[in-house]
């Protein structure tokens, strides 16, 4: 694995322990992370992210995932429209690629 790779990893390990000692916002965040690729894969990125601004462990996942792209990318995700219109494709291909490690850790962290 890249660097890059390595690092967006051990840091998506440590956004969703933060939600591991959080009793009662395990299951719906596990319940998201699950949906978060297919989400993007399906409405793109800015509709992924006005759904996730209406659930309300959605903001915490949106958190985890802008932190995520803008340490490869220098933009605020949870404000699509400061997106350029160039950089959104690579932008929503770093966030999937955020969001497979997100999910990837919830399914071993909150599992119950």
């Amino acid at each position: 694995m890249r660097n890059l790779e390595l690092e967006m990893a051990r840091r998506a390990m440590e956004k969703v322990e933060e939600v591991a000692n959080e009793a009662q916002s395990k299951q719906e965040y596990l319940t998201l992370a699950r949906k978060l690729g297919s989400m993007i894969i399906q409405n793109g990125l800015i509709g992924t992210i006005t759904y996730l601004k209406n659930k309300s462990q959605g903001s915490v996942i949106l958190g985890h995932l802008n932190e995520l792209v803008s340490q490869q990318i220098p933009v605020d995700i949870s404000r699509p429209e400061c997106v350029p219109e160039r950089d959104y494709f690579k932008v929503q291909a770093v966030a999937l690629e955020a969001s497979k490690w997100l999910k990837r850790y919830a399914e071993i962290l909150l599992k119950e």
